[in-house]
């Protein structure tokens, strides 16, 4: 009687564990056939189990986790891809536009008259000084973008330098019409910084401003309660769309049209120099009237 019960027992125990590895038999094959849906891109559904066990339930949440992530990733990468193709676009725009004009300059020239000749030739040499301009451009932001300039610290007097910027530019602003209204510090205003650097940030700063402006321009250096920034702040025409969120973003420009002529490619590096000088991201405020950019040079401040 006893080995009847004893037998009954076992075959009872072998039922339950083949039931159970049966259940975790179609459990694995239909995680299997979820992960191949999810691999095959047929579903976005995270994995789901109907065993009820906390071994299981743990590995599930590490591969949805996993999922997850790559989701991140792949959406990350399709991002910067589009990105890559739009900054393609732009660049190819931004290098014909210049190529263009250089070829039907020439073709003009070999049919026109010689009193004609220093008038293409001076338009000739503008659009190979663009052209030269973009190009090194693009040969810093790759410095930039690739961590591969090296900063040099040296003491600047700030009044000084956006004087030297304003002056360079001058015939620019002459050529726009633009009497800029400047109000610097009496005293001398000292930073520790990149020479190169600075100016670069803010020639590019008053070239943004010429060629947004609808006439009006104000550079103030204020300098409060150690607070040190400059603000550049120009007039806009009424009908003027700037996107504050991708001002400083390369090749922003509105569009790729440049009708401004601006490569949209200035702003991008201020920013990119800033950040990498230890300064904060510069703010931007715009109205119906106007459009301000505010550069925080507090960190360099002596």
């Amino acid at each position: 009687m006893i080995w009847i019960l004893i037998f009954a027992l076992l075959l009872s125990i072998l039922i339950l564990l083949g039931f159970e590895f049966s259940c975790w038999k179609k459990q694995i094959r239909d995680i299997s056939a979820q992960l191949q849906k999810i691999l095959n891109g047929e579903t976005q559904k995270y994995i789901t189990i109907t065993l009820m066990d906390k071994n299981l339930e743990k590995i599930t949440e590490m591969i949805n986790k996993i999922v997850e992530k790559e989701r991140v990733n792949l959406g990350r990468a399709q991002r910067k891809e589009d990105k890559q193709k739009e900054n393609i676009a732009c660049l190819s725009h931004d290098l014909r536009t210049p190529l263009t004009s250089i070829r039907g300059y020439l073709e003009l020239m070999q049919k026109a008259a010689d009193d004609k000749q220093p008038v293409y030739i001076a338009a000739l040499q503008a659009k190979a000084l663009r052209l030269e301009q973009l190009i090194n451009d693009f040969y810093q932001i790759s410095l930039l973008d690739d961590h591969e300039y090296v900063y040099k610290k040296e003491k600047i007097e700030l009044n000084k330098l956006i004087t030297d910027v304003l002056l360079d530019h001058y015939s620019l602003f002459e050529k726009n019409k633009i009497t800029p209204e400047i109000q610097l510090a009496e005293e001398e205003i000292f930073i520790v910084s990149d020479p190169w650097a600075l100016t670069r940030i803010f020639q590019n700063l008053m070239v943004n401003a010429a060629h947004s402006t609808a006439g009006k321009l104000n550079i103030n250096l204020i300098l409060n309660d150690g607070q040190l920034r400059v603000s550049i702040q120009n007039s806009i025409k009424e009908d003027s769309h700037v996107d504050s969120t991708q001002i400083f973003d390369r090749f922003y420009a509105g569009d790729c049209s440049r009708s401004n002529g601006n490569s949209g490619q200035g702003l991008y590096i201020v920013r990119k120099l800033l950040i990498q000088l230890g300064c904060e991201e510069p703010k931007v405020n715009i109205t119906k009237e106007s459009f301000e950019i505010i550069v925080d040079l507090t960190n360099l401040y002596v």
